[in-house]
């Protein structure tokens, strides 16, 4: 079997959370399993953190819609050795505060204008925003006949330091190379 055919095989049935590409019953838990799983598909630099047991920090910016089912999904979670610690946030984090940033829909925020703000840091952010990969962010929810999906924008992406492995790449619905709002001429 081709090595992409086995990290499907492997990595699937995490990412969809029991879901098996259908129906999401509770999109907030699969999102939730979403975020988690991102991390372990991501690489941050060094100067991300302050050292080398520094905790993975995964945000939650505004309105929290996951609830308690993040917290269950990251407990004992270790990516990379570093565990991996969800905060809430009511304004933008600032370097080494948080390292992927979730902002839903309804949080409340400005969503694009903290895409800028943290533009120069090390976030992986992630929004459930209609056309947020596409207007600049770096990986957007969808949703398709009710099964949740993502976009990345890969050169938001990078833009921020961030580097994706190939294998979460083959398993967006999309991959696009949109420069962020704050690098257009």
């Amino acid at each position: 079997m081709r090595p992409f055919v086995w990290l499907l095989v492997l990595v699937a049935p995490a990412f969809l959370c029991g879901s098996a590409w259908g129906q999401a019953k509770d999109s907030s838990l699969v999102k939730a399993a979403f975020l988690c799983n991102f991390t372990k598909f991501a690489e941050w630099p060094a100067p991300a953190f302050d050292n080398a047991q520094s905790p993975l920090i995964v945000g939650v910016l505004g309105e929290d819609p996951f609830g308690s089912k993040l917290d269950s999904a990251a407990k004992g979670l270790l990516v990379h050795g570093r565990p991996v610690v969800v905060k809430r946030f009511s304004v933008s984090p600032k370097a080494r505060e948080c390292h992927l940033l979730f902002m839903g829909r309804d949080s409340g925020v400005k969503i694009f204008d903290v895409v800028e703000s943290v533009s120069s840091l090390p976030v992986l952010v992630v929004s459930d925003l209609k056309g947020f990969a596409a207007g600049g962010g770096g990986i957007g929810f969808v949703e398709k006949d009710g099964a949740i999906h993502f976009e990345v924008n890969l050169a938001a992406v990078e833009n921020n330091g961030v580097k994706l492995s190939s294998g979460l790449l083959k398993l967006a619905d999309q991959v696009l190379k949109t420069v962020p709002r704050s690098k257009q001429p």
